[in-house]
């Protein structure tokens, strides 16, 4: 087929968002979206083509986004998530809870936070589905894949560092400053990422307030910057496919 028809009755961004797969899976050359014209494409789009990390272990009873053609249905393990600097595993319950089915990983080289991670891991009672590791970044996954990859790294730059207030000089040094421009922990976490991505998956990272530093570090490399309360210059996503065509 060359052409495909999505509608936007429900959910606009469910169409667009349907519409995007179909042409990221080579199902459809073009798509029409009728009434989606409060759909936020720029939110939808980094998702487009992602293996499924999805709530049903049946792909015969998930959605049409979430069915055989996304690569292999990732549905006996549900997908898999990485929280990488887990720092007290919040991220890693986070995701945990948000897609049950998922396998996840929670990784920090400080063994104290892997310690605080441990407890609120079983506070929530996910110590069944989650899994904490101590390493450096991915130096210690060998060849484990995810589906979507959540850091938080160090990223404070020097200058910074220097002029921290007192209250913030208790957190651990390994967790604030990352190199002269806050930048050397998510230059080795975009080197590394592509090795530990499944096709289509997401890199999710924050980094916060380095936007510009960043973007002038890989102006080859398209960011999207979604929204957040804490404006939109925090975090950024990237795909696997947008990383290894460019760096």
């Amino acid at each position: 087929a060359a052409t495909g028809f999505s509608s936007a009755c429900v959910s606009s961004s469910h169409a667009v968002g349907f519409a995007c797969d179909e042409i990221v899976l080579n199902r459809q050359k073009r798509m029409f979206v009728a009434g989606a014209e409060d759909g936020n494409v720029e939110s939808i789009l980094p998702f487009a083509g992602m293996r499924a990390v999805s709530q049903q272990a049946n792909p015969e009873l998930a959605s049409r986004p979430f069915d055989l053609g996304r690569d292999g249905f990732v549905g006996t393990g549900g997908g898999a998530v990485l929280d990488l600097c887990t720092g007290s595993g919040c991220l890693a319950i986070l995701a945990a809870l948000a897609f049950p089915d998922a396998r996840v990983d929670a990784v920090d080289l400080s063994p104290d936070a892997l310690a605080v991670a441990l407890e609120n891991v079983a506070d929530y009672g996910l110590a069944d589905r989650i899994e904490l590791i101590r390493s450096d970044l991915f130096s210690r996954l060998e060849k484990r894949k995810y589906d979507i990859i959540v850091p938080n790294p160090p990223s404070v730059d020097a200058d910074s560092v220097a002029r921290l207030p007192d209250e913030d000089r208790h957190e651990p040094a390994m967790a604030l400053g990352s190199g002269t421009d806050g930048l050397d922990a998510t230059r080795a976490i975009l080197r590394d990422a592509p090795g530990h991505l499944n096709p289509g998956g997401l890199l999710a990272v924050e980094i916060g307030h380095n936007r510009e530093s960043l973007e002038t570090a890989f102006p080859g490399l398209e960011f999207t910057w979604p929204e957040l309360e804490a404006g939109e210059d925090t975090v950024f996503l990237v795909r696997r496919e947008d990383i290894t065509n460019t760096i």
